[in-house]
């Protein structure tokens, strides 16, 4: 496995109806995740549009092993759980590369 960081852009749509709950559940994911060993950074943004209401999170991890590790946590594990009951279709996962450092 590599050690270089990787860094993940993760986009989920609520289900009609479901935006309230699906903001608690991933904003209860913060805290814990940012305490986790591997993150650096694990921010939780809102998206408003002519769609509606999505929301993404902007992952930095130190290696695929951390991010590896993390999925294994009871609060994702949690989440995925509801993925059903609370997720429109499939949650979108964007890895993106830092360029410069400056």
């Amino acid at each position: 496995m590599s050690l270089e960081p990787v860094t993940i852009i993760a986009r989920i749509a609520p289900k009609a109806g479901r935006t309230s709950q699906l903001r608690e559940v991933l904003v209860a994911m913060v805290a814990p995740t940012n305490r986790e060993a591997g993150c650096v950074v694990y921010n939780l943004h809102e998206h408003p549009g002519e769609d509606g209401l999505t929301f993404s999170f902007y992952e930095v991890w130190l290696s695929q092993v951390a991010l590896d590790e993390h999925m294994k946590t009871a609060h994702v594990q949690g989440f995925i759980n509801r993925l059903e009951e609370l997720v429109e279709g499939e949650i979108e996962i964007e890895r993106i590369r830092l360029l410069t450092d400056s």
